[in-house]
């Protein structure tokens, strides 16, 4: 997308009329991602929790990061933050690895709140190896008492770190978690790949430019990862979750077929 840039870049008021540019061009994926996010709403506004139901009490608190997610990539995307469109939607799956696992089995939600000790553990091995701030003998003190709860806990227990994977793996969502899941992290993780696309070259030798300024990609390559994705959350969630009505989430997925298989994605 060609733009005027200022030195304020992505904070000068002209972003108002690249975001207006990029709803135009992708109004009906935008349509369709606000089509969703209402139903996911009234859906988590209409149900009821079990205190005693620790799946539900997971999934429950688990809705709210998958879908501040989902906006956070469409706001992103419409701004031309296409990089950061991409990590939020990557946070999205993996909200929806771990909805989707807890909803599965009693047994992942139980691990789930138990492998809370190992990031204890990580984060307070990380206090205690801090190279510029001096802790007191005090401080020291506590934090060694801690750790060695922690690690009495997770021996107690037989408690192991569990990461993305596991969850995806149970959630029986490893196509998911092996493309998509996979092509997100380049983005987050800076890696090679993605950086490289920021390099614009003339020729074999010399880079002409670099491609920094309001891209539209993240609403033209992975709106439908991130609208499957919620999708498939959501119809797990509520099979979970008591809710009146679900007609909506099945009208979201007619049309999202409609707009990504059937027309291809082309707004």
């Amino acid at each position: 997308m060609t733009q005027a840039l200022t030195d304020e870049m992505f904070l000068d008021d002209w972003i108002h009329l690249a975001t207006a540019g990029i709803r135009l061009k992708h109004m009906s994926t935008i349509g369709l991602c606000r089509e969703l996010n209402v139903c996911a709403n009234r859906l988590i506004f209409s149900t009821t929790i079990r205190s005693s139901d620790i799946q539900q009490v997971l999934i429950a608190a688990l809705l709210p990061r998958l879908l501040t997610a989902f906006q956070g990539a469409v706001l992103t995307g419409q701004i031309g933050l296409a990089s950061e469109a991409k990590l939020l939607v990557r946070k999205v799956l993996e909200v929806t690895f771990r909805i989707v696992a807890v909803s599965k089995s009693v047994e992942v939600a139980n691990r789930y709140v138990q492998s809370d000790e190992c990031h204890r553990r990580k984060f307070l091995n990380k206090l205690s190896a801090l190279k510029s701030v001096e802790l007191s003998a005090l401080e020291m003190e506590q934090v060694t008492r801690l750790k060695q709860e922690v690690n009495d806990a997770i021996a107690e227990k037989g408690i192991r770190e569990i990461g993305t994977q596991w969850f995806a793996e149970q959630a029986e969502l490893m196509d998911l978690y092996n493309t998509a899941y996979a092509l997100l992290s380049e983005a987050a993780h800076a890696n090679v790949r993605d950086i490289g696309e920021v390099l614009i070259q003339a020729d074999a030798s010399d880079v002409d430019h670099l491609r920094y300024g309001p891209d539209d990609d993240g609403l033209s390559d992975v709106p439908c990862t991130a609208i499957e994705a919620t999708l498939i959350s959501l119809e797990a969630a509520f099979q979970t979750l008591p809710i009146v009505d679900s007609m909506c989430l099945q009208q979201v997925r007619r049309r999202m077929t409609l707009l990504f298989e059937v027309v291809g994605g082309a707004d």
